[in-house]
């Protein structure tokens, strides 16, 4: 998880901050666990770091899209205007995540 890196808030929020500014990195997905699913969030501009927690935001006018994931499969898709997660749930940080489709096998 991220939270065994041992990067403080303050550190998370200046190194994402340095790579937008510094890369071509224009949106941001994370995934975090939430009991037995792994849920899935694209479409972020903006991403804040607040003691113990993550807040994503969309880029204005757009939503964030989750997906959940159980047993290897989507069970559910939800358009979102913001989440906030806490840190010790979240697994990844991606930069300009791009959803191929099937997610998670070759069947259509």
């Amino acid at each position: 998880m991220i939270n065994d890196a041992k990067m403080t808030t303050r550190e998370l929020q200046s190194f994402m901050d340095t790579l937008q500014t510094e890369t071509d990195i224009f949106t941001i997905g994370i995934e975090f666990f939430c009991g037995e699913c792994c849920k899935k969030v694209t479409n972020g501009q903006f991403i804040f770091f607040i003691p113990g927690f993550i807040l994503l935001l969309p880029p204005v006018g757009q939503f964030l899209m989750l997906r959940v994931f159980s047993d290897g499969k989507i069970v559910e898709v939800q358009k979102l205007r913001s989440i906030q997660v806490a840190i010790d749930k979240l697994c990844a940080i991606e930069g300009n995540p791009i959803q191929v489709w099937p997610a998670c096998d070759n069947k259509l």
